[in-house]
C-alpha cells in the first residue's frame, strides 16, 4: 500500500514502500526521496504510508509499518 497525493501547488506526490517521489513535470521524470540515517532532513522512514498536505501547504508524511 502506498499513497497519492496532488498539492496545491500541482506537483504529484507518490509515497511507496521504498520511500517518496516527486513528479517533475518539466522534466518528466521523477525526484526520489528516501531515508538516509545520516541526514536529519530525510525521511524518517522508508515505507510512506500517507500523504496530507494542512491548510498552510506544508505536506505532511505518516511512515507506516513496513
Amino acid at each position: 500500500m502506498g499513497a497519492l497525493l496532488e498539492d496545491s501547488a500541482g506537483r504529484l506526490w507518490v509515497g511507496t514502500n521504498g520511500g517518496l517521489d516527486l513528479f517533475d513535470r518539466g522534466l518528466n521524470r521523477f525526484v526520489h526521496y528516501h531515508y538516509d540515517p545520516g541526514n536529519l532532513n530525510s525521511l524518517g522512514d522508508d515505507f510512506v504510508h500517507s500523504l496530507y498536505e494542512d491548510r498552510s501547504g506544508v505536506l505532511w508524511v505518516a511512515p507506516g509499518a513496513g
